[in-house]
């Protein structure tokens, strides 16, 4: 069963072990092994799930480290020192506060609800229907299969 807020990244079988291995870095014990289209969209896919942290606004929600885990909170305070950013959520499920230290430069992993990670991936796999086989996009537009 796949989950339905992932797109479907083109795949391609492991050279190395063709999925007949346990012992293969190349893919992870999986397999298979992004194709470069494959790469390209999921690398644009991380541009559309992260933000600058420069750009981040009280009231967005975003991934928080919480431990081992991450926790995703409403950011409820942002403090600006100089490259550093101290931004402040709160932990519904144990009633505690967290915080998180960021530079300004980083990128910050965005929480999204059910529908807008539906149409982040809808938009991914439109986006890889764009691309040559090299992963640049493609000057023609692709008929829909």
């Amino acid at each position: 069963m796949t989950n339905p807020y992932t797109p479907d990244f083109e795949v391609k079988a492991c050279a190395y072990c063709k999925g007949a291995t346990a012992r293969c870095y190349a893919c992870k014990h999986t397999g298979v092994k992004l194709t470069r289209r494959g790469m390209a969209a999921r690398k644009h896919m991380i541009t559309l799930l992260t933000q600058s942290a420069a750009d981040l606004k009280v009231g967005d929600m975003m991934w928080f480290n919480y431990g081992y885990k991450k926790v995703a909170s409403v950011i409820n305070k942002i403090e600006v020192e100089g490259p550093r950013i101290r931004v402040h959520g709160h932990n519904r499920r144990h009633d505690k506060p967290m915080v998180s230290f960021l530079m300004t430069t980083s990128r910050v992993e965005m929480a999204f609800d059910g529908d807008q990670l539906l149409a982040i991936a809808r938009q991914v796999e439109a986006y890889q229907a764009t691309l040559n086989k090299d992963g640049t996009v493609s000057r023609r537009l692709k008929r829909a299969a």
